[in-house]
């Protein structure tokens, strides 16, 4: 199973701009599985980073996910937070802690 990193698409672009205004392009980066209908959408944020993955034509499998955070976030999957929307597009999110400040 590769990733193989493609063009950002200007849908997906627009879409995420709607709850992120502010959004720039250079920090998202989208990817497929070459061979399949799988797509993962890859974020930089400033507090952590965060992904999507979705396929039209079936569900998202288990490795796929595992893969994506290993392989492109390169966190482990015990330090995301994994949610499901009601469309079946998996979101991943990673925060990093925030140093106390004494």
């Amino acid at each position: 199973m590769r990733l193989k990193k493609v063009s950002n698409r200007p849908d997906v672009i627009e879409a995420l701009k709607i709850y992120q205004p502010e959004l720039d392009e250079k920090d998202v980066k989208m990817y497929i599985i070459s061979g399949t209908d799988t797509f993962f959408v890859h974020q930089k944020i400033p507090n952590g980073q965060i992904g999507s993955i979705s396929n039209w034509q079936r569900p998202v499998k288990p490795k796929e996910i595992k893969k994506f955070i290993t392989s492109i976030m390169k966190t482990h999957p015990t330090h995301t937070k994994i949610s499901i929307s009601s469309n079946g597009i998996i979101h991943i999110h990673e925060y990093k802690e925030k140093a106390l400040s004494i």
